[in-house]
């Protein structure tokens, strides 16, 4: 991949606020996309920081994955290729306490 693309991981509320963030390029830079190989699994750990004002409730974890130079976004697909109307995928919903 000649791309260098960074991984977005939000905490978003019902109203689709960010409330904790972070973007990185995967494995903290350690393993960039233009040195993965077809059909190369990189696992990828985030640890998100809620923001203190966050009110108790549940939120929504949202990830994607952008071009680091140009900040687009690349299409995100389902399991069997289909591009999802979104550029993020989203994944379980989570409790801020």
């Amino acid at each position: 991949m000649e791309t260098s693309y960074a991984v977005f991981v939000h905490l978003l509320d019902a109203q689709n606020r960010t409330w904790g963030q972070r973007d990185n390029l995967p494995m903290k830079g350690a393993h960039p996309t233009t040195s993965w190989l077809p059909g190369e699994v990189v696992r990828d750990e985030y640890k998100i920081v809620v923001d203190a004002t966050a009110p108790a409730g549940k939120y929504q974890i949202e990830v994607g994955m952008y071009d680091s130079g140009t900040m687009l976004r690349l299409t995100a697909n389902d399991e069997q290729g289909t591009p999802l109307p979104s550029d993020r995928i989203l994944l379980s919903k989570v409790r801020v306490e």
